[in-house]
């Protein structure tokens, strides 16, 4: 096969879009919008095939699965999966990337990787909320073990569902007798790549996991580091919990908040009051209950020691109360004509139903704390109030006339948790129409049709948004579009490079370069060959193409066909070096990650993943 000025110009478009994604010379979802614009001027795709990519079943089904998670969000499904995550895992990065990594690996065994990722992707930022373990931490890895899950059964990737129908086709044409391949043949394999995959992670993880430029802005945005920086606050939320010989039996928290030694207490927890941010001044003290306070560890060690009380440095009753979607701290001013003026802390606490507790007062350019007895201090006009409390219990003080709210003020979030049914009901559906489609129900003669994945969600997405779960206004606010962009511009790149033959031809010059080597090489090359392709056009477009040309090089170099075709398959999935797989374009904008991101980790993982999994494949077959 010749090359062709079409093929030329092809492959100088194909090459200037990879350089525009290492490079970022735009933005990713915009370098690939220009990429099929492109293709279009220079007649290469034309007509619907040009846009078909925003109708393909994998770009539908992402957008369905984001409404589907935001419902299940919304009523508070996806926090109580994330506090059941953290209880297993704790707050520790070498608990939770194998725990979720290994989850989502699993599932994706079974559905669509794509759909495995997007659902925890909502978890995992609920954790990284609690945790403060940064989004660009997690995301990777729970996405590459998400790709990787897909080899873990014969049904977890379109390659794989697809290579029996191809195996079988040769059989047809060419009389040959390649056994097909059972639903757990590539377990081994799969189990194998998920497991170094992880331990990639757990090994080499902070050398390649990226703080991103979005989680440095995230970072930078937390009020505790802010407020550090400008008010003096300094140390970080300790528990406190009440013994039999504590000296502060009895006395008020007005008492304990006076004292000049004593943290700033922000929330208690008792039998009668369970939790308030902050109870009443007058609230008594009593045995066993638990106090959350800030302050520097060493002091506040300190003044445990001298109370009798008991130090946890690991937040217990406490955990998940700071969740940023649930508190937060505010800046309050006390205009002229404020009630609070002239009165001292003590004088002019907050109404109880509002729950405050003042951490820090910022008069003259100067910040007062505890160090400073501001809670002996005489209160004035101008006086800016450093306060921390529940969202809704911040956003109430908007109608109060005595002081006016100077920071941003998060709206609390408003879980439907009377429409949890109808959440899990759709969600169930979609799951059950996607594992249970083309087959009977056990122990029935009731059959499920075999539904495109792209339907099976929007089934459920739709059900949330006409049961109330979901507005549509909020279903499209769900929808990621920078993703779906990316993921559809780049579709009519795969379609040209089959269209134009430019796949064919650098498929056929690798098999006069490789096919007279060694059959280990040749089993590399090809490995090598699929997992380029696939970064560049679909998964299953690589597959088609390349399966029946190893199957013909395994026969002339005497190999196993069907470990060659199988190698292809496997290879399929081994994208992670640019985004261009769903996954790694669903996880980019959430993780903040630059493309070069991808290309350290991901580098490095395409390597191991060829490596094992050529390796294991000659080992069972």
């Amino acid at each position: 096969m010749e090359l062709t000025p079409e093929m030329i110009l092809l492959l100088f478009i194909l090459g200037s879009t990879i350089i525009g994604f290492v490079f970022e010379i735009f933005r990713v979802d915009v370098v690939a919008i220009l990429a099929m614009i492109a293709l279009g001027v220079f007649g290469i795709i034309g007509g619907k095939e040009l846009f078909s990519g925003f109708a393909q079943n994998a770009v539908i089904s992402i957008i369905a699965v984001m409404i589907i998670g935001s419902g299940l969000d919304k009523v508070g499904v996806i926090q109580r999966l994330a506090k059941g995550i953290m209880k297993i895992g704790g707050s520790s990065k070498k608990r939770i990337i194998p725990l979720v990594s290994s989850t989502v690996g699993i599932i994706s065994s079974f559905m669509q990787n794509i759909g495995a990722a997007a659902l925890f992707l909502p978890v995992l930022s609920k954790i990284s909320d609690k945790t403060k373990i940064p989004m660009s931490q997690l995301l990777m890895p729970m996405g590459f073990c998400a790709i990787i899950g897909g080899t873990i059964t014969m049904v977890g990737s379109s390659p794989l569902i697809l290579l029996n129908s191809l195996i079988a086709a040769k059989n047809d044409a060419s009389g040959t007798n390649i056994p097909e391949f059972g639903i757990f043949d590539v377990s081994p394999v799969g189990l194998a790549l998920m497991v170094i995959g992880i331990a990639y992670f757990m090994i080499l993880g902070k050398y390649i996991l990226p703080s991103s430029s979005e989680e440095n802005k995230k970072e930078s945005s937390n009020p505790f580091q802010y407020f550090s920086q400008h008010f003096g606050l300094k140390g970080r939320i300790l528990e406190l919990e009440i013994t039999k010989d504590s000296a502060l039996l009895d006395k008020t928290i007005a008492d304990i908040y006076l004292m000049d030694n004593s943290p700033h207490i922000i929330a208690m927890h008792d039998s009668k009051t369970f939790l308030r941010f902050l109870p009443s001044l007058t609230k008594k003290i009593s045995y066993g209950a638990s106090f959350a306070v800030m302050g520097e560890i060493k002091k506040v060690r300190e003044f445990a020691e001298e109370n009798n009380l008991i130090l946890h440095e690991t937040l217990r009753v406490f955990r998940g109360s700071f969740d940023s979607n649930i508190s937060g701290i505010a800046e309050f001013i006390l205009p002229h004509t404020s009630m609070y003026v002239g009165k001292t802390m003590k004088e002019m606490y907050f109404p109880n139903n509002t729950n405050l507790s003042i951490l820090s007062v910022f008069r003259d350019g100067k910040a007062l704390n505890k160090a400073e007895g501001f809670g002996k201090t005489i209160f004035k006009a101008g006086d800016t109030l450093l306060v921390h409390g529940k969202w809704e219990k911040i956003s109430a003080m908007k109608n109060n006339p005595n002081i006016i709210i100077a920071s941003h003020c998060k709206e609390p979030e408003e879980l439907k948790t009377e429409k949890t049914f109808p959440a899990l009901f759709f969600f169930s559906i979609s799951l059950f129409l996607i594992l249970m489609g083309g087959n009977h129900i056990p122990f029935t003669d009731i059959f499920i049709p075999k539904y495109p994945l792209a339907l099976s969600l929007l089934i459920g997405a739709m059900g949330m948004i006409l049961t109330g779960v979901l507005n549509i206004n909020q279903a499209y606010k769900a929808v990621d579009w920078k993703t779906i962009f990316l993921l559809a511009s780049l579709y009519p790149m795969g379609m040209a490079m089959s269209k134009t033959g430019t796949a064919g031809w650098i498929a056929d010059n690798l098999q006069l370069i490789i096919g007279d080597l060694d059959i280990i090489i040749v089993q590399f090359g090809l490995a090598i060959l699929t997992a380029l392709f696939s970064l560049v056009m679909s998964n299953v477009g690589a597959t088609v193409l390349l399966v029946p040309l190893a199957m013909d090089m395994a026969i002339k170099t005497g190999g196993n066909p069907a470990a060659f075709a199988l190698i292809v398959a496997v290879s399929a999935s081994n994208s992670f070096i640019i985004p261009t797989h769903q996954v790694n374009a669903l996880i980019m904008g959430p993780g903040g990650y630059k493309v070069k991101d991808f290309m350290k980790a991901g580098s490095i993982m395409s390597l191991i993943f060829l490596i094992v999994s050529v390796l294991i494949i000659n080992m069972l077959f």
